[in-house]
């Protein structure tokens, strides 16, 4: 299976609202394990689920982001996508997509937006991403960590094509 497609998107602005455009809301946090101080915000959302007749049209654009707090010089994050196939009970790390490789932001950013695509989806699965998150001190040291699932991207089950009628016979008379 081709899955495809990784952006970063860095943001030196203030803090943004993050646009509830996907096909669900967005699961937001404000914390997790580790260090003391302010709690920074997190969010992880499915941006767009796209669901087509043929599996190469079908797509799903998970996007999350976080907040720097006081110590931390860069933030990190990684999109680990998962899914489910109909008569299984939970979700597993789908292999295919590749590992959710941890993404860096630059030193000094406030606000650090990532953005994952994975195309080419099978049908009917349905789709979701953990997305974990690393707030780091001056010498990469971890000094916070989160976690957080996104809502679920569902594909339909593929619905079968209409024959052709049959051939129309001629009649003679």
């Amino acid at each position: 299976m081709s899955m495809a497609s990784l952006r970063a998107l860095v943001l030196l602005a203030l803090p943004l609202a993050l646009p509830g455009t996907g096909s669900g809301s967005p699961a937001t946090g404000t914390g997790g394990s580790g260090g003391a101080g302010s709690t920074p915000a997190v969010s992880a959302t499915v941006e767009q689920c796209v669901t087509a007749a043929t599996q190469s049209g079908r797509s799903v654009t998970f996007t999350a982001q976080m907040e720097t707090l006081a110590g931390a010089h860069r933030m990190a994050m990684r999109i680990v996508v998962q899914e489910r196939v109909p008569g299984d009970t939970a979700f597993h790390t789908l292999t295919a997509a590749g590992p959710g490789v941890w993404q860096r932001s630059e030193v000094g950013v406030k606000i650090y937006k990532y953005e994952r695509q994975v195309t080419n989806l099978p049908a009917p699965v349905a789709f979701r991403a953990i997305v974990q998150y690393r707030w780091l001190g001056d010498k990469g040291r971890i000094i916070r960590t989160d976690e957080l699932r996104t809502t679920v991207c569902h594909q339909p089950a593929e619905r079968p094509r209409p024959e052709a009628p049959p051939a129309a016979t001629m009649l003679q008379a």
